[in-house]
Formats: structure tokens, sequence, C-alpha cells
């Protein structure tokens, strides 16, 4: 009777630490979650991201790198100096999916092996808004939008989406759930962009 009761706990024990695991790992990935709305890539999108404070050689690695860790073709953005200015202009000629968009205007302010110190970062994407981003409120379509990192940001796994009326949604990534939030939180740098 012992043995059976150190069987059926040490077998319990394993399928919770399984369990555990599973939704640590779930907590942790940037993978996107299924959604209702399967992407289909729009030739007429105008996702972009103005960015500026990298070099050029720097965007250009960054944005290798962050087509291999998504298996995006090389060629998956391309980018332009605007005007006089520092910024460049970041569009996508296949588009790219929301999430995707989302996790690239994230990964532009935190880039895997990048000192961050001492930099002046401002990262803005722009879109209009699409059934394809899983939006909240169905008026929310055809809508403009400002993608961006709030200031201040402590949990490096979100992106804010701001409206010109100045309503403001906070996407993490741990549940690719918008919420609206009370304060748009928008760096003075992006405000610019």
């Amino acid at each position: 009777m012992i043995k059976l009761f150190v069987l059926v706990a040490a077998a319990a024990t394993v399928v919770i630490i399984l369990l555990f695991r599973g939704k640590i790992s779930g907590l942790m990935s940037r993978e996107p979650p299924p959604k209702g709305v399967a992407f289909v890539p729009d030739p007429n999108s105008d996702k972009r991201i103005v960015a500026s404070g990298w070099t050029n050689d720097e965007l250009t690695r960054i944005l290798r790198d962050f087509a291999k860790l998504y298996t995006l073709d090389d060629s998956f953005a391309s980018w332009v100096k605007t005007g006089d200015s520092k910024a460049v202009v970041i569009s996508f000629p296949n588009d790219i999916p929301p999430d995707l968009f989302f996790f690239l205007v994230n990964y532009l302010n935190y880039p895997n092996a990048y000192e961050l110190s001492n930099r002046h970062l401002a990262i803005a994407g722009k879109a209009t808004l699409t059934a394809a981003f899983d939006v909240p409120q169905p008026f929310l379509v055809g809508r403009s939008a400002k993608v961006y990192v709030p200031e201040g940001d402590k949990e490096f796994d979100l992106v804010y989406v701001t409206l010109p009326s100045g309503e403001s949604y906070k996407i993490s990534f741990t549940d690719h759930q918008w919420r609206r939030v009370p304060e748009s939180l928008m760096p003075e740098a992006v405000r610019d962009l």
C-alpha cells in the first residue's frame, strides 16, 4: 500500500512540474497566440517604423538578427533616411503580421547584445489598424495609431498603442491582449516622430 502511495505521489509531482513548466515557458514566449483573424499580407499596408539612435550598420544588424529570430527573409524590411534628420523609416515591402510589427518596435528598443546606456533612441511604429491587429473594439479598424515602448518601461515585453484622439492601450507579449490605459506614457522623443 505504501509503495502505491509513493508511486501515485511521484507521478502527481511529475505532472505538476510539467504543467508548471508549460505555464512558465508560455509566459516567456514571444510567439503570438492563435488569433481569430488570419493574417493576409496587404500590399497597400502603411505599417512603418520611424527610428533614430542607431547607426546604419547597427540598424542593418538589428534587422538581420530580428529576421533570424523570427525566421523571416532578410528582405522583410527596407529602410531609408528621412530628409536631413537622423531618423530612418523602416517599411515592409511584403507587409508584416501585426504581432511581429509590435515585436520589432520593442526589439528596436531592446536588441540583443547592444549597449543601451548613453544612447538616445526614439522608435515609433505607425499604422492604420485593421482586423488583423485583433483590436478590442470594431470601431478601431481604420484608425491610425502610433506604437511605441512607454516611458519608464520596466517590463521589456510590451508596447503601447495610442490613437490621435489620445486613447491608449497596453499590449503585453505574455497574453497579447489590448488593455486600455489612462495615460499614454509616450516618450517626448517619440511624440516628435
